[in-house]
Order: structure tokens, then C-alpha cells, then sequence
């Protein structure tokens, strides 16, 4: 657990930099330098890492796929166990692992069943 995030990127407070200030081919080297050695210079992931672009990421419709969410969580937690980045870097990465392949959101896939309208549980 992150002492500074426990709470994880939902409750993390919005970066002081304007997320128009990211640079993705900065971004490009920073994650060579950061990040590919645990989620692979393809962005797959590797072991218990897990992939940050492609089909098995997280989607478009996700938080972490708007660059302010993501570059605010790296920024905290990353690299896992000595998190070292600027918000500008953190950003930068932020905006290279965004601009990468990953999944459409569809709704219909994440709504009830017909069947189930109307019932909360925690299934």
C-alpha cells in the first residue's frame, strides 16, 4: 500500500501542472527508462505486472485512460515501491501509455442482465 494514495487513483488530488503541458515522445523515453523493465517495452506486461496498452489494459472509457488520473496515480505509486517521478514526468508517461491501442469502453458490455435491472448485490 501507498501511504500517499492508499485509497488508490480515485482519490488522489489533480496534478499542479496543466495536463496540456504532456510531451508523448518525452513520455516514450521516460517509459523506457521507468517502466518498461515490469510492463515491457511493448506495454504487455510481464509476470504480475500488468499490460498498460493493448487488448488486455484497461479500456478507453476507464479513469486511468484520461492523462491527469493516470500521470496524478504514477506520479504517487510509481515505480512500485520507490515512486521517484515529477508530475511533468509522470504526465509525460501519462500521455505516451494513452496515446497506445487498448479497448473500447461499450456500455452494453458492463450493464445487467434484462433479468437483473433493478437488483443491487454485491456480485
Amino acid at each position: 500500500m501507498n501511504a500517499k494514495a492508499p485509497l488508490g487513483p480515485k482519490h488522489l488530488p489533480p496534478l499542479k501542472i496543466a495536463v496540456e503541458k504532456a510531451d508523448v515522445e518525452r513520455g516514450q523515453t521516460l517509459y523506457a527508462d521507468h517502466c518498461a523493465s515490469c510492463h515491457n517495452d511493448n506495454g504487455q506486461g510481464l509476470k504480475e505486472n500488468p499490460p498498460v496498452w493493448g487488448e488486455q489494459s484497461y479500456n478507453d472509457g476507464a479513469g486511468l485512460s484520461g492523462n491527469g488520473k493516470l500521470a496524478a496515480w504514477l506520479n504517487v505509486a510509481m515505480p512500485l515501491g520507490d515512486p521517484i517521478l515529477t508530475e511533468q514526468e509522470a504526465l509525460d508517461i501519462a500521455a505516451f501509455v494513452n496515446s497506445k491501442p487498448r479497448p473500447k469502453f461499450v456500455l452494453q458490455d458492463h450493464l445487467p442482465r434484462t433479468e437483473r435491472l433493478g437488483e443491487y448485490n454485491s456480485e
